[in-house]
């Protein structure tokens, strides 16, 4: 008999360990559009706590913008950016020149790795390698924040190492001396 309580102790305790789903708690209707509020042509559903974010935006940037916001919420479990980029048509040339412009600012580019890009149909593609995760990511919300760009492509490489430089500067050199050489104490004068 003590045997049976035991055994079944030890059963309510696992099932008390073992993880539960927790409830989608999402806020109402009323919150989730106050907070794409500014943009007028975007709608917000909420299916199985996976935001779907539908209609259409001026700037690639306030889609990223909208879909960073619903990532962070804790209710969130995912998000389904259907946002579609309008935009007045650039062409490519005067898109490059404003690109151009925009790495040239200080922040924007490293100059011992810099990024390149190729336009086409207003879609950017940015090429080259970095070794700065942060400079690469406000690199690409600053082309995707510039009128008519309509997409960005990342085919930057990675690379710890690219910036080394930075690196062995800071490094502590180490240098040897010759050794001290015995002498006399009060060596001769020569005339």
């Amino acid at each position: 008999m003590p045997y049976r309580v035991l055994v079944l102790a030890g059963v309510v305790g696992l099932a008390l360990l073992v993880p539960t789903a927790q409830a989608c708690t999402v806020p109402d209707a009323a919150a989730l559009s106050k907070d794409v509020a500014k943009y007028k042509t975007v709608v917000v559903t909420v299916d199985d706590c996976i935001v779907q974010l539908n209609g259409h935006v001026d700037q690639l940037s306030h889609s990223w913008d909208i879909e960073r916001k619903f990532r962070k919420d804790a209710w969130s479990s995912g998000v389904a950016n259907r946002l579609v980029v309008v935009a007045a048509i650039v062409t490519d040339q005067n898109l490059r020149r404003s690109v151009n412009r925009m790495l040239r600012e200080p922040g924007n580019n490293d100059l011992r790795s810099p990024f390149g890009f190729q336009i086409q149909n207003g879609v950017v593609t940015v090429t080259g390698a970095s070794g700065d995760p942060m400079m690469l990511d406000t690199t690409l919300y600053a082309i995707a924040s510039i009128k008519g760009v309509r997409g960005v492509v990342s085919n930057v490489q990675f690379n710890s190492l690219v910036n080394i430089d930075d690196v062995i500067q800071w490094t502590p050199k180490t240098v040897f001396l010759p050794a001290p050489q015995p002498g006399p104490i009060y060596p001769k004068l020569q005339p």
